[in-house]
Order: structure tokens, then sequence, then C-alpha cells
């Protein structure tokens, strides 16, 4: 019985590391096309996406379409879903 809520946390923690997964998926894909992420919903998506990005210092690479390819969020996004698989495997054994 101890470990069903213990189950139920790792599980919500798995449901928020995909909810912030996509949002930094979200940023990613705004500031890789310029006129996307310069409308209006593209940089509130830029701005609440890097909240949750991680600074790893990996230079932004520019893109042809006038914007930028986010290597530290693509970055982030991988270790986000690592961390979430992770935790799938936690939930099993549970």
């Amino acid at each position: 019985m101890g470990a069903r809520p213990l189950r139920s946390l790792v599980t919500l923690a798995m449901n928020v590391l995909i909810v912030v997964a996509v949002l930094v998926t979200v940023r990613v894909v705004a500031r890789y096309f310029g006129a996307l992420g310069a409308s209006e919903w593209g940089s509130i998506a830029v701005r609440l996406g890097g909240a949750f990005t991680l600074p790893f210092g990996v230079k932004d690479l520019h893109s042809s379409y006038s914007g930028v390819f986010d290597v530290n969020g693509v970055l982030t996004i991988l270790i986000l879903l690592v961390a979430e698989w992770v935790l799938s495997i936690v939930r099993e054994r549970l």
C-alpha cells in the first residue's frame, strides 16, 4: 500500500517533465522560424520556454528561415526526456 502514493508522485513528475519539454520544444520551433518568433504568441512562447531552458553555453546556429537553432533548448529537451524515461523505469518497478 505504501508504494501507491509514491507511484502517483512519480507519475506526476513524469507529466510535469513532458509539459516542460513541450514548452521548450515550442520555443525551439518559434526561434527557428524568425517570423514565428517575432509574432505576439511566438514571443510569449520564447519567453515562457526560456524560463525552463538550461544554459549550457552553446552558441545558437543561424537558420535559413531568419531565425536561430537553439542548441541549448534541444539539449534541455534531451535531458528532460531522458529524465522522464528514467522515471518511467522507476514507476514500473514500484
